[in-house]
């Protein structure tokens, strides 16, 4: 039994995506293994595709000891340092056929979801 997942105001639902999935592999982070593993991009010096848990990712220990970010760029003005660094180091990626890039608006970070847009 693992422990609930940690929340992503910016990915709501990481698991929904497939940017988080179940597994028993150990976090090369945090040494633990706790049920689900991150399995989007890394954007870091060291290789660590499929090596992170969801937890070391929402605290932001992997974006401090790695130097690690998981989208490709952001995109947005009047945006607060506070949220920029949310989404850079501290919000799972999200797949793409191009380099995604996370939008800001009105001073926050919009939410990822996977659902289809609707008018």
């Amino acid at each position: 039994m693992t422990e609930p997942l940690p929340e992503f105001p910016y990915h709501p639902d990481p698991v929904a995506t497939g940017a988080v999935v179940p597994s028993d592999t150990t976090c090369v982070c945090c040494g633990q293994a706790r049920g689900y593993l991150y399995t989007g991009r890394v954007y870091s010096v060291d290789d660590l595709a499929d090596r992170l848990c969801p937890w070391c990712i929402a605290d932001g220990t992997a974006a401090g000891r790695y130097e690690a970010t998981y989208t490709g760029g952001a995109v947005g003005d009047d945006v607060p340092i506070e949220v920029f660094v949310a989404v850079a180091d501290r919000t799972p990626g999200f797949p793409g056929w191009q380099e995604p890039q996370w939008y800001f608006h009105c001073g926050d970070g919009t939410a990822f979801s996977s659902a289809p847009f609707r008018v």
